[in-house]
């Protein structure tokens, strides 16, 4: 669902476009038509009305991707719909009209839903609007052999290009999700990596008039040794555990690797004796962890985010706390 909507999303003006363009045909087309014998004035104005209010419709809640489906029908329902006013005023000139509008509706709607079902029950609405209860002489006037085949034909050309459409769209979507993915993550520990950790601090910093923040930095300790002593793979081990403990114990939205062998924790809601004791619990559950036989803990500083501070006086407070934690043994975690 998530790629349907990022989809409609990309397609939302081209489609407000379209349907801009489509009442623009059906007024103009009305207006012009020299077959027209009388118009139809009350029906002529009722419909472009319901054209123009769905259009506007769907420039306010382009967000929502079941409200494109409904408005989708209700617009091709009332521009088939109108159309059919027209050939009907049309006398018997509509004879040789009425399979090029139906024709013409169904190719030019087939970017209008992402569904292939939706699409091929919209068409079957505009055939059954334009043809169903259609006076006996339009069908002694026409083949309907022909007629089967040329709708037949246009609705299976619609159906193709559509297919072939979404479905590079739908690769375009997954492949722009997937490269957002990939920017946010790091790779090693699959958390967030500095740049979308920032984002997610930022966003802190915005909510600490409304609740308790507190940011919490953490460091392995003795890293480096535990590289030079065992290698950088079972460095990576250790990173990765690390990792696994931070997703356990704490939102994985709420968590990042901001480099090397530190991370970082926005802990939003807590007290500020909630907030120690959860990253206390972590530090507890990580001292018991081996891997490859090695044992690791950490240190850590963590603050309070006040109203008159930017990210970076956050970020220096929270070093400052974790170097007096380093300063005092390690192993421990010190209120900046």
């Amino acid at each position: 669902m998530n790629h349907q909507v990022g989809i409609r999303r990309l397609l939302h003006k081209q489609i407000l476009v379209s349907m801009v363009i489509g009442i623009v045909a059906f007024v103009s087309s009305f207006l012009m038509n020299p077959y027209v014998e009388h118009l139809p004035l009350i029906e002529f104005s009722l419909i472009s009305l319901i054209l123009g209010g769905i259009t506007y419709v769907n420039t306010k809640i382009w967000y929502t991707f079941t409200a494109h489906r409904v408005l989708g029908f209700a617009y091709i329902l009332t521009m088939s719909l109108g159309f059919r006013l027209q050939l009907g005023a049309m006398a018997d000139a509509r004879f040789y009209w009425s399979i090029a509008v139906a024709i013409e509706i169904i190719m030019t709607t087939a970017l209008v839903f992402n569904y292939r079902r939706d699409y091929f029950l919209s068409s079957l609405l505009v055939i059954g609007c334009v043809f169903v209860a259609e006076d006996a002489r339009f069908f002694e006037a026409v083949s309907t052999p022909l007629l089967g085949i040329a709708l037949s034909s246009a609705l299976l050309l619609g159906l193709m290009v559509h297919h072939m459409f979404m479905l590079a769209m739908q690769n375009m979507s997954e492949a722009k999700e997937n490269f957002r993915i990939l920017s946010h993550t790091d790779t090693l520990t699959s958390l967030n990596n500095r740049r979308a950790f920032m984002q997610i601090m930022e966003q802190a910093l915005s909510r600490r008039s409304l609740t308790r923040v507190h940011f919490c930095m953490i460091d392995i300790d003795n890293f480096k040794r535990i590289n030079d002593r065992y290698g950088h793979h079972v460095g990576d081990l250790v990173l990765m555990a690390m990792a696994r403990a931070l997703k356990q114990h704490l939102p994985s939205d709420a968590v990042g690797r901001l480099g090397g062998e530190e991370f970082g924790v926005v802990l939003q809601g807590f007290s500020d004796a909630n907030a120690l004791a959860r990253i206390q619990s972590l530090l507890s559950a990580v001292n018991e962890l081996e891997v490859e036989g090695v044992r690791f803990g950490f240190s850590a500083g963590i603050v309070t985010l006040t109203d008159d501070e930017d990210l970076t006086t956050v970020l220096t407070r929270a070093d400052q706390a974790l170097y007096m934690a380093k300063e005092a043994g390690k192993a421990c975690i010190v209120q900046g």
